[in-house]
């Protein structure tokens, strides 16, 4: 019977992060949750959150030794969820072997899939490689590591809808559990409650790529400048403004620390915390490749692509392009002054915005309730099955 479960980090814990991992329901459902935080000992260069969040079930390590001691007791009761994969680095490779090795049950995620191609991977691959070559050397050895390690596939695989399993295989003796993206619990929440949409008000999606912690942790550089970026932005909010009439507002990455009427955005009003409710109230958004375009596909808004001449020639541009392409739009580059066609620009293909929520929000006919409920009816029913020995040989597909 599984009656505690442990979150493994990738950052530090905030509330956002506490909502969307479920604590509350979980522990609803009788579980002893906690939260193991080495995130920093993972990847040197992750920043102590500016929003931290405490609670009962919060644990801190101070060297990674002490997390894989305490991995190496856990009992069968226990099930762990790493919010991270083995293929990271040789500490997250080594944090895989001893839970491999433990009694504990596993689960891995795959709740926020978007459109990806082995052109955008091998071109982050090259972006990498280019600002240190080094790290090819180290690449190729961490790969011969990882290839010989025996770690053991985990039990449940968490996935949103199809699309987050392309590219994917599944080992036969991993179960596939359908629940759906994080964001359709906000939508399942907002759906009879939203407020009036405003018609005359855009929404950008921002995603922080000036600054972002991720690039720092994946060791990537920034797709842009901040002395270039914020200006193109501005300069072409405000002539969507002035030819459109309308007014473009901020949806704050949750990273981000933007001031109340941020200079950077030109004074425009933003938003934190709210992204869902404020597409659902927006007439349009606005976006480059933010996994909260998939908001857009819930309300069925009409999404606006764009680029900004930094990103040419990048893997960002790329993932771009796949973004747009899979609710049939064409990106716009900001710094080109050439006509708009407003009229495609707010059209909606409701064939491809379904597709869209098909393959990445919800699979069609999975439960329509929370995701961690059904987990949690998932972990209960453990303890009615037959308890069987783990194996300790069993390959883990690299690609989870």
């Amino acid at each position: 019977m599984i009656d505690r479960v442990i979150f493994l980090l990738h950052s530090p814990l905030n509330g956002r992060d506490f909502d969307r991992f479920g604590i509350d329901i979980l522990q609803q459902h009788g579980f002893n949750v906690e939260t193991w935080d080495a995130s920093h000992l993972l990847w040197p260069t992750v920043q102590p959150s500016d929003q931290p969040l405490h609670f009962e079930g919060e644990r801190r390590f101070r060297d990674l030794g002490a997390v894989r001691r305490e991995l190496s007791r856990l009992p069968r009761s226990s099930f762990v969820i790493p919010l991270f994969t083995a293929a990271e680095n040789f500490g997250t490779l080594r944090v895989f072997r001893t839970l491999s090795a433990s009694a504990a049950r596993y689960g891995l995620t795959q709740l926020a899939a978007l459109p990806t191609t082995p052109q955008l991977s091998h071109g982050r691959r090259l972006e990498r490689a280019v600002q240190d070559p080094s790290w090819l050397i180290t690449r190729s050895i961490f790969r011969a590591a990882l290839a010989c390690s025996p770690l053991r596939p985990p039990d449940l695989l968490l996935v949103s809808a199809g699309g987050a399993l392309r590219g994917i295989q599944v080992h036969p003796e991993t179960e596939v559990l359908w629940t759906h993206s994080l964001d359709y619990d906000l939508f399942r929440q907002l759906r009879s409650s939203h407020g009036v949409p405003r018609l005359d008000c855009g929404i950008f999606l921002d995603e922080y790529n000036a600054y972002h912690p991720d690039f720092r942790r994946l060791g990537i550089p920034t797709p842009v400048t901040a002395e270039r970026y914020y200006p193109a932005l501005c300069r072409f909010f405000d002539r969507l403004e002035r030819e459109q009439h309308c007014r473009i507002e901020i949806a704050a990455h949750p990273v981000s620390d933007y001031r109340d009427a941020d200079p950077r955005f030109g004074g425009r009003v933003i938003h934190r915390g709210r992204t869902m409710a404020q597409v659902a109230e927006s007439a349009f958004v606005l976006a480059h490749c933010s996994t909260s375009i998939l908001h857009a596909v819930l309300w069925r808004k009409p999404a606006i692509f764009f680029k900004t001449g930094e990103m040419k020639g990048t893997a960002y541009e790329s993932t771009i392009d796949a973004m747009a392409s899979l609710l049939n739009k064409t990106p716009w580059w900001a710094e080109q002054d050439v006509e708009m066609d407003w009229t495609e620009a707010m059209r909606v293909d409701e064939t491809a915005y379904r597709t869209a929520q098909n393959d990445y929000i919800k699979r069609e006919g999975s439960e329509d309730r929370p995701c961690w409920e059904i987990v949690a009816r998932r972990l209960q029913a453990y303890g009615r099955e037959v308890s069987t020995p783990a194996s300790r040989s069993r390959p883990l597909v690299n690609s989870l």
